[in-house]
Formats: C-alpha cells, sequence, structure tokens
C-alpha cells in the first residue's frame, strides 16, 4: 500500500507531500487540484504498463492525456525539474523528469526499484468520471477482462467480466460470488432491482439486463429503460467488489446519477472494500459518500485511522493564490475533527440563507 507521495513542480503544485491510507477520499471546488494527484499516479502508471519506465514517461495514453511538457510544469516554477516520489513499507520510488516543452515522452531519472510500490502491481482499477452510459449491448475484449482483469477506463467492458467472472468468489469473502456481492449491494442502492447477463453468440458483444424482485420476478429491461443512475453505478460496485487484496483503485464520482441514499450506501460500500485490504483513491463532490464512510468508521467497518480525507482549495498567499490541501481526521465515533471551510458545507450555507 503506498504510504506517502511528494510532488514537485507539477501542474499547479509548487511542493505537496501528502501521507496515504487504505482510503483516499479527495474533494474541493473544480479545479483546485484533487486530479492533478490523480493524473500523478495515472501517468506512472500508463507508463510503467507501456513498458516506459524507468527510463521515461508518457504523458498521453490508455488512462489520461495531460498533453506536453509544457502542460504539467508548474506555472511559477523557478526551476524546470519535475519529480515524483512515493513511499512504501520503508522503500521509495523518486522519478526526475526532464523537461522537454513539447514532448509528451519525457526522458527520467529514477531512483529506487518500481516494482516495489504496489500501484506498480498487476492489480490495478482505474475509473474515470465518464463512464458507459446505458446500453443495448455492450462490447467484449478478453484482453482487459482476462489479462488485465480490468473493466476499461469506462466501465465498458463491465458486462463481458460478469459473463465470464459471476461465479467468482470475491477476494476477502470466499463464501460469496460476485454475482452474490453485486446483486446485494445493487439491492442496496437501488432496491429490488437485479441484473442479467450473457454473452451474443458469434459476435463481440455482450448483453445486460434488469429485472425487478418483490414477489415475483419481473420480465427482463433494457438499460436504456431503467434508470440512468444503476447502469452507470455498476461498474463501480463490480471493480470494488472484484478488486483483489493489495489492489490499487482510483474511482472518479463515484456518486455520479445515483440519488442520495445510494450516495450513502456507495461510501459504505467503498469503506468495506478499504477494511479489506484493497487501497482506494476517490475523487467525490458528494457529502453522502462522505457520510457513508464515517457511518462505516463508526460500525466499526473501518478503522478512522485507515481513512485520510483531502480537502483542496485555494487561498491568497503574500504574491498569488495558492493550491492548498487541508486533511480533516476521521475520529472511530464517525465525527471529524474540523470542518474546513467549503468543506461539504454548502448546504448549511444554503439552509442559513433560506432561513
Amino acid at each position: 500500500m503506498l504510504e506517502k507521495i511528494a510532488i514537485n513542480n507539477f501542474k499547479c503544485f509548487e511542493s505537496l507531500d501528502l501521507p496515504l491510507k487504505s482510503l483516499n477520499v479527495f474533494s474541493g471546488l473544480n479545479g483546485m487540484g484533487k486530479s492533478t494527484i490523480i493524473q500523478s499516479l495515472l501517468v506512472l502508471k500508463q507508463s510503467e504498463e507501456s513498458n516506459y519506465l524507468p527510463q521515461s514517461i508518457c504523458l498521453n495514453g490508455n488512462y489520461v492525456n495531460v498533453g506536453m511538457a509544457q502542460d504539467i510544469l508548474y506555472e511559477y516554477a523557478e526551476n524546470e525539474i519535475i519529480e515524483l516520489k512515493f513511499w512504501e513499507r520503508e522503500k521509495s520510488f523518486n522519478v526526475k523528469i526532464h523537461y522537454k516543452k513539447d514532448a509528451d515522452v519525457l526522458e527520467t531519472e529514477s531512483i529506487g526499484k518500481y516494482h516495489d510500490i504496489s500501484l506498480f502491481n498487476e492489480h490495478f482499477e482505474y475509473l474515470n468520471a465518464d463512464r458507459k452510459s446505458p446500453q443495448v449491448i455492450y462490447p467484449k475484449s478478453s484482453f482487459h477482462i482476462d489479462s488485465q482483469a480490468q473493466l476499461g477506463v469506462n466501465g465498458e467492458y463491465t458486462v463481458h467480466y460478469l459473463c465470464r467472472y459471476q461465479d467468482k468468489s470475491i477476494a476477502w469473502d470466499k463464501d460469496k460470488s460476485l454475482k452474490e456481492a453485486v446483486q446485494f449491494w445493487l439491492d442496496m442502492i437501488s432496491p429490488e432491482v437485479k441484473f442479467d447477463v450473457s454473452e451474443i453468440e458469434n459476435t463481440d458483444l455482450a448483453k445486460l439486463g434488469f429485472y425487478y424482485m418483490d414477489k415475483t420476478k419481473s420480465r427482463l429491461f433494457r438499460p436504456t429503460n431503467v434508470g440512468f443512475g444503476i447502469s452507470y453505478v455498476l461498474p463501480v460496485i463490480v471493480a470494488l467488489l472484484k478488486a483483489e487484496i493489495g489492489s490499487t483503485l482510483i474511482i472518479e464520482n463515484p456518486e455520479a446519477h445515483l440519488h442520495p441514499k445510494g450516495q450513502r450506501r456507495m461510501g459504505e460500500l467503498i469503506a468495506l472494500c478499504a477494511s479489506n485490504g484493497i487501497q482506494i483513491f476517490v475523487e467525490t463532490h458528494s457529502d453522502h459518500i462522505l457520510n457513508g464512510i464515517r457511518i462505516a468508521v463508526k460500525r466499526n467497518v473501518l478503522k478512522g485511522e485507515n481513512a485520510k480525507l483531502f480537502y483542496f482549495s485555494r487561498k491568497k498567499s503574500k504574491e498569488r493564490m495558492v493550491h492548498v490541501v487541508e486533511c480533516p481526521e476521521i475520529y472511530d465515533n464517525g465525527k471529524l475533527s474540523y470542518w474546513p471551510d467549503g468543506f461539504f458545507d454548502e448546504w448549511e450555507k444554503a439552509l442559513d440563507e433560506i432561513l
């Protein structure tokens, strides 16, 4: 598990050190630097998978496209030295990036072995915010689901993965199949909803359907005729529940298109998976996700010390506005050590105006 990351002259940060835990929650207004941290991880991960590391990195690849070197250099940098550093179990991997303004493949100098860092093991999943919308049919990819054990950055291979692996046990509960676990949490997020998947023979396509289970089983509905959020959240549920112990999982906006109750349940699921040996990075704008995590901590599903909250904002320094990060703690009773101004407090501010 990654224990610390440090970045220098990378995008909006001149210098930043972040201690990491099993569950890492990034929040803040748009454009405050949340994506910068995620992109620092993704740039190196895609470089490793494309066999660029340790000699170089690629800024544009399978996970993220950040442009050219001029796009990642801190605007007010006093020099052209860009560094990314990672620590894990008393080992470290440091990358110094050689700046070349108009290049997107940049030479590097490295200290340490990247193989010692869990980010670079085979158990990795990234789901970006732009996930696959409801479809009648979905693509298949044996390369993604078998060779990489991934759902695709947009979750586009989730249905194919379920077709192939729905009967496999989940890593931290061998008595429960992936299908059973997904059905359970899908029902928690949207009550009575169940899924059914199948491959279309002699094609590179798969089908997804939903049905409702009350006293009797309803007919099968197309995803396009069921609530948008149900299809949209399915890759998130599957990614969390299929993850192997020791995996790294990065999810953007898991709350998208979900009712507040469903968002809270999603927070509980994220906390549960983080408590079972999976390191999770979540970017969210949802106070309901946060509350689900806090409830899980209070119920002792996840220890407060194993979750880290990061609130990104901008504040005025002597010369200019700078990006800053605050880290309120979650106590074991679910309460926070303090609430930074702007940290999920818009409801209270709006209510003050209304009343």
